[in-house]
């Protein structure tokens, strides 16, 4: 009776184990981790993350080659795209307090 148990234990702790590592998995692939934004649609969207030298992206709307990070300047609320042209600053009111963009906006 005893060895039943251990082995119905472990098959349980086997079994629990699998879900947990094929649940984790897939969480981090569907995971939504930047906002991007097509410069040739105007489209944002989230989207996941990739390395740096990666961008451009292209659009999954008008497939061009087009797609950056998206900033948010948190003095005056514009959102920027992160191009080759940013500058480091907000285009609208000069703040250096941009950070990167957690929602995509309504």
């Amino acid at each position: 009776m005893k060895k039943r148990i251990i082995i119905i234990a472990s098959i349980l702790g086997i079994l629990l184990g699998a879900y947990l590592i094929v649940n984790n998995v897939r969480g981090k692939d569907s995971k939504i981790e930047v906002i991007v934004g097509c410069t040739s649609c105007g489209k944002i969207y989230g989207s996941r993350k990739v390395p740096e030298d990666n961008y451009p992206l292209k659009c999954k709307f008008c497939k061009k080659k087009s797609v950056y990070k998206m900033l948010k300047c948190y003095d005056c609320g514009k959102i920027i795209y992160l191009d080759p042209d940013f500058s480091g600053s907000c285009p609208e009111c000069g703040s250096r307090y941009i950070k990167q963009l957690k929602d995509v906006p309504q």
